[in-house]
């Protein structure tokens, strides 16, 4: 959902090599407003700051979440001491690069990006490191690994560890053995299977002990997943699973990855009439925190841009403190190289707090 179609990104790539060409850079004194040549667009204006900055590039301003990181970013920056100098490069390689090199040659202490190709911006951000200036990638990360210093992401293997856990402690207000069924996404999505087996390193030991008990037996991520966005999916499988292991009551929890699934999850056990079960589903969305109004819906998991920023900070402020690059919670390895992954931990909506808190 974070992400830019690939489709759309190879389009856009060529479309900059053939249409945008070189964008040659000028002296603009601090201060000063700065726009790149290539396709008018008054938004990727950019100025430098007096003093010390920290240069911010997106790659583009049409999704809310690059939209947020473009308006929150400068306070964050702020806050730390820095002045900020922020760069939309509308989903432009050859404009991202010229961004990077301006925010180089004008000193920045850190520049953050949020790459519209990582692999078209490996030589200018080595340029960049070279020069000093600490690198970090924003929001994931697909180029060569010694391009950047780290990388600041949700992080899929955590996804799924909350999830997993939010079942558990929603759980636990009865005695177990609890019974469980579990629903996946995509089967076709590489982080939709890294978040299900997430999820099952902390609920598989307690399978194998019995505190957790599948009355079905459909743990298997190819058992549990469908490539369809749908509820009838849902709603059809979750029927079957109560009629054929749940006669009587249960299951006590179910997890499931979308508030469309959970929708189908909840129709199911309200046309048996039954009583619905400690539900998790992730996302967030105004479906999903509708559901948690509702109380159909249990918990659900937000991934916020202010803790994604927040994360960077952290990062950030460590480096310039003079403490160096704190210790990773994982590493993307490219080629035999490896780059430290700072993970922002996914935030947990239930009924207590969706009205006081913003997924935002």
């Amino acid at each position: 959902m974070r992400r830019m179609h690939a489709l759309a990104i190879s389009v856009v790539t060529a479309l900059a090599l053939v249409g945008a060409g070189g964008c040659s850079k000028s002296e603009t004194p601090p201060g000063e407003e700065m726009t790149i040549p290539g396709i008018p667009d008054d938004s990727t204006s950019i100025t430098q700051p007096d003093g010390d900055f920290i240069g911010v590039t997106v790659p583009w301003l049409e999704s809310e979440n690059w939209t947020q990181a473009f308006e929150q970013f400068p306070a964050a920056i702020e806050a730390a001491g820095l002045a900020a100098s922020m760069a939309n490069a509308a989903q432009y390689v050859d404009r991202q690069v010229e961004q990077i090199e301006l925010f180089t040659e004008w000193g920045a202490k850190v520049i953050v990006v949020g790459a519209v190709d990582g692999s078209g911006l490996t030589d200018v951000l080595k340029k960049a490191r070279d020069a000093g200036i600490l690198v970090l990638a924003y929001d994931g990360w697909g180029g060569d690994a010694e391009a950047v210093d780290g990388v600041v992401q949700f992080e899929a293997v955590e996804a799924g560890r909350v999830w997993a856990q939010t079942l558990l402690d929603g759980l636990e207000e009865n005695a177990p053995p609890w019974t469980v069924e579990l629903f996946a996404g995509d089967p076709e999505s590489s982080s939709e299977g890294l978040t299900y087996a997430a999820a099952m390193d902390v609920l598989g030991p307690l399978i194998d002990d019995g505190t957790v008990v599948v009355n079905s037996g459909e743990v298997m991520f190819e058992d549990t997943s469908s490539q369809y966005l749908d509820l009838i999916p849902a709603r059809e499988r979750m029927t079957r699973l109560l009629t054929d292991h749940y006669p009587d009551k249960g299951p006590d929890g179910v997890l499931a990855p979308n508030s469309v699934f959970a929708q189908g999850i909840v129709e199911a056990f309200q046309d048996k009439g039954r009583p619905l079960p400690f539900l998790v589903n992730r996302g967030a969305d105004d479906g999903a925190l509708e559901q948690i109004r509702q109380g159909t819906v249990s918990a659900t998991l937000a991934w916020p841009t202010s803790t994604l920023i927040e994360r960077t900070m952290t990062v950030i402020t460590a480096v310039l403190s003079g403490s160096g690059l704190p210790e990773p919670d994982t590493s993307l390895a490219d080629a035999g190289k490896e780059v430290g992954v700072y993970a922002a931990p996914p935030l947990v909506i239930t009924k207590a707090n969706v009205d006081d808190v913003s997924p935002e």
